[in-house]
């Protein structure tokens, strides 16, 4: 005797199937890694300075030793929140891409989120959740903190003065995918921004000569013994990027001659030391520079010692 299905059930059937096929597709799509230039179309399209953090790769290296010998993991706010929260950015970050404007800071992070215990945390400090969205005061009012996950995976939060502010990185802002560098840390930013990046001031003095240009682009990359510090930077014409380049060079050998006046003989070079040993040239319209630095002064910055 044939088995006879009523349409009904047949129906029903197909509808699990597909149900089925969809969840199937929409978890191996959440669990899937995400390029950061397919993440970088999520930031709103806004000026600023856009920083990318290779979290995993600086951790394979051993650099985020630095950072827990720096006396980070021991303040109490921290430890605090890595309890609450269950949020240890040391385990549980691999990438950070963010873009800080005079008013806002958005942030994409990418890595292994409790959303769960997140939500909780974030109720616990007064703050409210609306389904998988919070929000919730920071260090003062105008600082409204407000995160969801956009992926499984991946963090969308923003910090700024109006509320929601994290709902803009919900859709991607731009349909063309921007050149996201390979090195572990890298700065992007047009000149006239300068002013609000949080660099050292001789290396800000420094990049103030390239006012007038289009973009700035600063990596910190692995190197011979070390790493090296690249600078590219875009100028509108050719002359201008080769005066650009010259100005620069003319300028590290300036600091070089003051620092050898100064004589300053202690252990480590200083970041003026680091900076006289800039090399520039011009391809066009780039700019390009080529610092070569000691893993110890990269560590000693961050105050680590062996």
């Amino acid at each position: 005797m044939k088995l006879r299905l009523r349409p009904w059930v047949v129906v029903t059937l197909v509808l699990g199937l597909c149900a089925g096929l969809v969840f199937a597709v929409g978890l191996w799509r959440s669990r899937a890694g995400i390029a950061p230039a397919r993440l970088a179309e999520y930031l709103p399209v806004t000026p600023g300075l856009t920083l990318g953090i290779d979290v995993a790769a600086l951790r394979a290296g051993g650099i985020l030793e630095a950072l827990a010998g720096s006396g980070i993991a021991e303040e109490r706010e921290y430890q605090d929140f890595v309890r609450d929260s269950g949020f240890n950015w040391e385990q549980d970050l691999d990438y950070v891409l963010a873009r800080f404007t005079p008013r806002e800071k958005y942030f994409l992070l990418k890595g292994r989120f409790d959303w769960s215990t997140l939500r909780t945390y974030a109720q616990k400090q007064g703050g409210i959740c609306r389904n998988a969205f919070c929000e919730m005061e920071g260090s003062t009012p105008e600082r409204l903190i407000s995160f969801f996950p956009l992926r499984v995976d991946v963090m969308a939060l923003a910090v700024g003065p109006e509320r929601g502010l994290a709902w803009s990185l919900a859709e991607r802002a731009s349909s063309h995918a921007e050149v996201v560098p390979s090195s572990p840390v890298w700065l992007r930013f047009r000149p006239e921004a300068l002013d609000s990046a949080a660099l050292a001031a001789p290396l800000k003095q420094l990049l103030a000569l390239a006012e007038g240009t289009e973009q700035v682009q600063l990596e910190l990359a692995p190197g011979a013994g070390g790493f090296r510090m690249l600078l590219e930077v875009d100028s509108p014409a050719d002359t201008a990027a080769a005066q650009l380049a010259a100005r620069l060079q003319a300028t590290v050998r300036l600091l070089g001659g003051i620092d050898a006046a100064l004589d300053q003989r202690s252990g480590e070079p200083s970041l003026t030391q680091v900076l006289a040993r800039g090399v520039f040239e011009a391809r066009g319209t780039k700019v390009l520079g080529y610092w070569p630095i000691e893993r110890s002064f990269v560590e000693g910055i961050l105050g680590f010692s062996r």
